[in-house]
């Protein structure tokens, strides 16, 4: 299954970013799909540079699931507990600052994607 993800996200790894074409401007997603590329081929360093964000989302969202699997289900509680409803408005103001962030000219060089 990796493999075929592989050979789709290859494929889909030139395409260009469709705000990127309107505005010039990097979105909070721009080179997602080249970081989880470079996550199945193993590059993690790679899949860093093309977008941060997406791999400590990842990593927040792994835990999570792993602490579920492994019954870890008063530590998920009082996950959810500490996060509650603000979580999504969280990740939305987190997206915001990053796009922010990422388009202004000092860091251009360093987080495009």
């Amino acid at each position: 299954m990796a493999a075929g993800a592989s050979v789709v996200l290859q494929r889909v790894t030139h395409e260009v970013c469709p705000m990127y074409a309107a505005t010039g401007l990097y979105c909070p997603a721009c080179g997602a799909t080249r970081s989880v590329y470079a996550l199945l081929r193993g590059d993690f360093t790679a899949a860093l540079v093309y977008n941060a964000a997406l791999i400590a989302s990842i990593f927040l969202i792994g835990t999570r699931a792993l602490l579920m699997l492994c019954g870890y289900d008063r530590s998920v509680r009082k996950i959810d507990q500490l996060v509650g409803s603000w979580s999504i408005q969280s990740w939305a103001a987190i997206a915001v600052c990053w796009t922010i962030v990422r388009n202004l000219s000092i860091m251009h060089g360093i987080l495009r994607p």
